[in-house]
């Protein structure tokens, strides 16, 4: 089987990813790094650490690493924000009919068999198993029927709201607006129908979760067929609505959760009214872990230790990524996934 792993420019966690597949993992995978942007020098220790891992570059590779290496030294901010979709779906076309989607801040944290797991898919024609959600069941809706001792059927339940706003001609965010605009959406919240504009989404998510989850080919490609090069989740939740309607396929997802999330880092995440830089934050850990004194899986299975982080910050100086700044973006990046049920606190 094929396991995908998009990256992008946080090599201490490809290694935690990587690692933790080989440490749980069992039958037979090739892993294939699809990396975006990430310095040579890193990509070469992860070769280093594990010959038999292929790394493929998007074409926009050689860009957005010079974009990082120019943000670093205050030339210019980075502004390559597009995805690189076009490689995913080449890559994706040539895997096996069954793959697993992982994304470098995502490890195992216990042991899956890819033999029975596969078998299981077959046998019971699932086009999608996921084995996150984040601690939030929002994202798992519908009737759980058991398979086997490892693995639940989610028959999904998709209220006639939802279907009404995705399953339309034109883009969920326009209808989401239009709504705003005639003041019909107020009136929903007012009343109760809906508590936010995420109650309209997440019966979605049980028909597709990004990474984390296995997919079948033709599903995960009809899912991204069209895309844009940008992130736009609305486009896939949409897609997979038209999928599920005209198809009804089954989808599954592990009992208990088998992967974990990072929410001390991101790849490209900023807020305005913080003084932080992620760019200068990911360069500080990334090249203590090129030198060695980071240590990839400290603190593995739970998410790296806050004052494990501390003490590269602080021996770092540097005034873009200072650890209270830090701190603070970490309390806002988690708590946009905890105000939407997530467990954020691994």
């Amino acid at each position: 089987m094929d396991i995908l792993i998009k990256s992008f420019n946080r090599p201490y966690c490809l290694e935690r990813c990587i690692k933790s597949i080989y440490r749980n993992v069992e039958g037979e995978f090739k892993i294939t790094v699809l990396d975006d942007g990430t310095p040579r020098v890193y990509l070469e220790k992860i070769v280093s650490l594990f010959p038999v891992v292929i790394i493929k570059k998007s074409s926009l590779y050689h860009r957005k690493s010079e974009a990082i290496c120019s943000h670093l030294k205050n030339e210019s901010e980075f502004d390559l924000f597009t995805i690189p979709v076009s490689m995913w779906q080449e890559e994706v076309s040539s895997s096996s009919d069954i793959f697993l989607m992982m994304e470098d801040d995502n490890w195992f944290i216990d042991q899956i068999n890819l033999g029975e797991t596969l078998l299981e898919m077959k046998r019971n024609d699932f086009v999608m198993l996921t084995m996150s959600w984040q601690g939030n069941d929002k994202y798992v809706q519908g009737k759980r029927k058991p398979v086997n001792a490892a693995i639940e059927e989610i028959i999904p339940s998709i209220p006639v709201l939802s279907k009404i706003i995705f399953l339309n001609k034109f883009h969920s965010n326009s209808i989401l607006n239009f709504l705003k605009k005639i003041k019909v959406a107020s009136i929903l919240y007012k009343t109760g129908v809906l508590k936010n504009e995420y109650e309209i989404r997440w019966p979605f998510y049980t028909i597709y979760l990004i990474t984390s989850t296995f997919f079948r080919k033709d599903y995960w490609m009809w899912l991204w067929e069209g895309s844009p090069e940008k992130v736009d989740e609305l486009y896939q939740l949409k897609r997979a609505a038209a999928w599920y309607e005209k198809n009804k396929s089954r989808y599954a997802k592990t009992y208990t959760e088998i992967t974990r999330t990072s929410y001390i880092s991101s790849a490209t995440g900023s807020f305005s009214d913080i003084d932080f830089d992620i760019f200068h934050f990911n360069y500080r850990l990334n090249e203590a872990w090129l030198n060695g004194s980071f240590d990839a899986m400290e603190n593995y299975p739970s998410d790296y230790n806050i004052t494990y982080i501390k003490q590269f910050l602080d021996k770092a100086g540097d005034n873009k990524c200072t650890y209270e700044n830090w701190l603070k973006w970490v309390g806002r990046f988690k708590e946009q996934y905890r105000n939407i049920g997530c467990y954020v606190d691994w």
